[in-house]
This record gives C-alpha cells, structure tokens and sequence, in this order.
C-alpha cells in the first residue's frame, strides 16, 4: 500500500476507530452530585442534597470500540510495559496488533467518542428554592453512524488482503468530530411543592468556542476492489467540511504543517431538564431558613427526571471549508495518485477534478459551515428501596438536528446504589448502543469520587475492547444541618425562642 494511501487510513482510523465513552453517567446520579448533575439534567441540582460545591477536577478518560481488541492476558504487559508497545498477532503469517470482531451478518457499525473535562464548575442554592451554577469545560467528540462493515478491517488489514476483493454498497453513513470549550450558566428552581409532589424545573445556557472540527456525510456509495493498487467506484455522493490546526496548502512532512490559532469557531447551546419527586412526607417544609445550611434535603419515594441536552451548535468560519462531492459514473482509482498527494489541499483538488471533469475546485461550495452538538434526550427514574440504598434507570437517546453533527453513545443504565454523605457505592450496569453490555463500579469517599463503566478491562477479562475510569475532587457543603463548634446540630432547635426572628 502506498505511504499516503496509508496516511488516510490512519487519519480516518484517528478521526472513528476509537470509542471514548467518557461522556460518563458516574458520579451524577446521586443525590450528592451537586453540580455534577449538570451533565444529565439542569433541574437536578436544586433537588440535590447539596447546597454549595466547587469542583477542582472532574476528568472522564475511556477508550472502548466495536471492531478490534486485544486479549485480556497481554493488557496488563502493554499498560506497565516501558514502551507501551501493543502485543501483536499471528494471522495467517501476518502480524496485528489488533484483532478484529467478525461482522456475520455483514452490519454497519456505529461509534461514539467523547471526553468531557471540567476546568471550574461551581452550584449554589439560595433559601432552598432557587441554584445557580456556573461552569468551564473542555469537550472533544467524534462519532461514526452506518460505517460499513469492511472499512474496520481494511484499516486493520489493508487492502494487501485479497480476502477484501468485491462489490460493497453502504448509505447514510456519518462521521464527524469537533473540539471546543464552553462556558455555561445555569439555574434551576422549584416551580411546584405541596403535599407529596414537588416539580423543579432547570436551563442551562453555553457560549461555545470551537478549535476544530471535521465532518463528512457518505449519503450513497457503491464501489468494487480488485486489488490492492485498483478500486472502481460506481456511484458516489458525499459532503465533506472540516476547520482544523492544519495548514491544508503544507506537506504532510513539512514543520509548517500545523497551524497554532486557538478559536475557528462560535456558537451557543442549552440544556433544559424538569424533575418531578414523590415525596415521603406530606407537607412543603415552610420554615424561614437562618441559615444555608437549615435547608432540609428531600426525602422522597421516587424521582423522575427529563431533560433535553446540548441543543445547539458552532459556526466554524476560520480556516473552514465545505466540500460537495457526486457522480453517478463509473471511475476508475489508482491507489498510485495518492504517491501525488502531499496536503489537503493536493487531496481535494485531486478528487474534485475526478468527480468535475478535471475543475478542481468545483467540489468547493462554502468558506464555513456549522457543525452540531451531541444533542440528546434522557429520561431519568431513581427509586429509594429503603434507607440509604437507591435504584436508578437512566435512558440516553442521541438526536441528530443538523446536516453535520457530532452525536453522543445511545445508552441504557440501571444502578444500584448506597449513599450516605461520605460515602456512596454503585454498580452500574450498562448497555451501550443497545447491543454491548458493561459492568462498572464507582465509589465515592469525602470529596473524592473514582468510578468506572467498564471493570472488566482493568483485569483483563475476555477480549479487552478498551479502557474506562473517571475521577472527580470536588468540595461541597451539605443540607439538613448546622453544627456548631461542640459538634451539636444547632437546626434541630430551629423552634426554640432564641432562634426566632
């Protein structure tokens, strides 16, 4: 296979092999997550056992895919190896370092990449109605919908493999990725709190900076490999946009290649959740509060929660360009041509005269396009069993509301749990994409959190399919009491005389 033939199977292998699921439901399902709910449902941190906290670091880190995998028995030698080098394997008299899942039935895939880092997230809540939260973070995802069955493995394999000679049809198929910051206010109250039933209500606004982006709709392909160096291409439509760090007019192999400005793009989004509680006791808790800490926490039979996600997007406009590609002739690759790409720039030219009788820059149609958040809808219900132990269903469904989107993992979860103020303990159990079940584990001690939703990767059981973990420091203050400096909890006299105002 050619170098820069195989410099786009890498590009496209770094763009959607990779599976990161950190877009994690740990640590924000119980009733001490505070601001941390703010990535499942605005309306959950007014209802939330928590009446201030500050988070310093909350970083979700997991690599997980459907096409490839290493055994469970050489994970370990590859983490605490010096070099880091992957174990590879013997097929056929040639060497992997990946196997790959067999695809029976010939499917496409799917896959989902996301990464979520808090740099600042901050919550209040004021007289036990109303909370207020303010947050920083860093977001990275990548998603790939319908990508037919043999591409993982040609990426694996390469096209040396004869096995891959034939005709292959896909439509529909989508992939894009984008990095950006936000900054986001949200505010939640109670709209609702008499007998039994409380109805709280959350909206959470972000102004968004992006720093790069790629996208690319495959919306009909047909195409046939005879060899390694010849692939006929029998029908083809496609849209392709992308704002990256890259000079497109550079060689690969030149220092200039990468280019340092920060911002390529801005837009805005919002999540908005409702929250309804059955509570145990029968009356809203009336009482003027002294004090934050008099808030009383809310104690409740079962819970349920919707909320709609990331609904919104960013406009990339530096550095930016939107792409048209379509013909419905036969045409005839040489992987060879690709020895004559050297940049982007090279690249595209190349495939616009293909496809536009020899204009290379028809293909062309904007200088910026918009690219749109992982919208989602969840549905959320968390029952009390007794005491301190809780049951949890979460269901995440991705909406896809524009031409180019990056999209977030469907999921179900169901979590038991134990949680006392210093202490919580979980097992989720999850279902991503509706086919690959995982088993995890959080615990939470003082302000410190740890948890994953994959546990079998870290012991490397089966075929390891990646990596999981998330780790959250955050301090928090909480309702339902205020202690003085003998240790006494000076609310509980709340109707004594020297208390009243």
């Amino acid at each position: 296979m050619t170098k820069s033939y195989r410099f786009f199977l890498i590009l496209f292998f770094v763009l959607s092999f990779n599976d990161l699921l950190s877009q994690s439901l740990v640590g924000t399902q119980g009733n001490y997550a505070g601001s941390s709910a703010l990535s499942n449902n605005p309306a959950f941190i007014n209802t939330s056992n928590v009446y201030f906290d500050v988070a310093v670091a909350n970083v979700g880190l997991s690599l997980y895919n459907d096409y490839a995998y290493v055994k469970g028995g050489d994970m370990f030698s590859f983490i605490f190896s010096r070099d880091h080098v992957f174990p590879t394997y013997n097929v056929d008299g040639v060497n992997y370092n990946f196997l790959t899942f067999s695809n029976e039935n010939n499917n496409p895939n799917n896959i989902y990449e996301s990464l979520d880092t808090d740099v600042l997230r901050l919550m209040y809540n004021i007289a036990g109605k109303q909370s207020l939260a303010f947050s920083i973070k860093a977001r990275v995802y990548t998603s790939g919908t319908n990508i037919p069955y043999e591409i993982p493995e040609i990426i694996v394999k390469g096209l040396e493999d004869d096995n891959f000679n034939g005709h292959y049809m896909s439509s529909n198929t989508s992939i894009s990725t984008m990095e950006w910051a936000e900054m986001a206010l949200a505010y939640s109250r109670k709209l609702y709190d008499r007998y039994q039933n409380r109805v709280d209500v959350g909206l959470n606004v972000k102004y968004l900076l992006g720093y790069s982006a790629a996208a690319g709709n495959i919306n009909d392909l047909d195409y046939e490999i005879f060899n390694e160096d010849s692939i006929v291409v029998n029908r083809f439509n496609a849209d392709l946009a992308y704002s990256l760090p890259i000079n497109y007019s550079a060689d690969f192999a030149s220092s200039s290649v990468f280019d340092n400005s920060m911002v390529r793009g801005k837009g805005f989004a919002f999540d908005i959740g409702f929250s309804y509680a059955r509570k145990k006791g029968g009356l809203s808790d009336a009482r003027r509060m002294l004090a934050p800490c008099m808030q009383p926490k809310l104690n409740y039979l079962w819970k349920l929660g919707v909320s709609l996600m990331d609904v919104g997007f960013i406009r990339f406009e530096n550095n930016a360009v939107d792409n048209s590609l379509s013909s419905d002739d036969k045409t005839l690759f040489d992987t060879d041509i690709f020895n004559e790409v050297e940049s982007f720039d090279d690249m595209m030219k190349f495939m616009s005269a293909t496809y536009y009788e020899g204009d290379s820059m028809a293909s062309l149609v904007a200088d910026n396009f918009s690219v749109g958040l992982p919208t989602t809808l969840r549905l959320q219900f968390d029952y009390n069993i007794k005491d301190d132990f809780y049951l949890n269903a979460t269901f995440v469904q991705p909406l896809k509301l524009m031409r180019y989107s990056v999209e977030a993992s469907p999921r179900l979860m169901v979590e038991p749990r134990y949680e006392t103020e210093y202490f919580e303990f979980s097992v989720p159990l999850t279902l991503y994409d509706y086919r690959f079940l995982n088993l995890g584990a959080s615990v939470r001690i003082g302000y410190v959190t740890i948890g994953t939703q994959n546990i079998a990767s870290y012991f490397g059981i089966g075929n390891v399919k990646g990596l999981d973990v998330y780790v959250s420091l955050k301090f928090n203050l909480v309702k339902g009491g205020c202690y003085d400096r003998f240790g006494a909890c000076w609310s509980s006299n709340f109707g004594n005389k020297k208390y009243r105002r």
